[in-house]
């Protein structure tokens, strides 16, 4: 679509090309979207050719094992100010964070089901496959991955 705005609800995709792909922006303000893409391939887990932003929600999402496509990708900027990101796979390169700490390790990338601690929250995500990079966890305070 042109403009992708995420309010609430819960959304799962999986996808063998692109997962959200928008062609001016990309809002999330609320609730839940958990990304899987194939790790093999020019395939990006979220793809703005305009601009991310993030107010708030939970977003998980993956990207393949090339950094010639990404987890989370924006032509322009990417600007995060709440909710909690996590990014499976090498971490986006224009991510602008305001009040947002970062966290990033080794765990979580692996096949199987992983739990994120982050202030009160904790959230469990499986992965289908097993990704190359980091699992880079953006939010208020820093975050547990295992």
């Amino acid at each position: 679509g042109k403009i992708v705005n995420i309010n609430g609800g819960k959304t799962i995709i999986v996808s063998d090309d692109d997962g959200i792909n928008a062609s001016s922006a990309i809002n999330f303000n609320g609730g839940v979207v958990d990304v899987t893409v194939s790790p093999n391939g020019d395939t990006d887990g979220i793809d703005s050719n305009g601009t991310v932003t993030i107010s708030g929600g939970i977003i998980i999402t993956r990207g393949p094992n090339s950094e010639m496509a990404a987890p989370l990708d924006s032509e322009y900027t990417m600007k995060m100010t709440g909710g909690i990101l996590i990014v499976i796979g090498y971490p986006p390169k224009k991510l602008s964070v305001s009040g947002v700490t970062k966290t990033s390790s080794s765990n979580g990338l692996s096949m199987g089901t992983h739990t994120v601690t982050i202030g009160s929250s904790t959230i469990t995500y499986t992965n289908t496959y097993t990704y190359k990079g980091a699992c880079t966890v953006y939010g208020s305070g820093t975050a547990t991955i295992n």
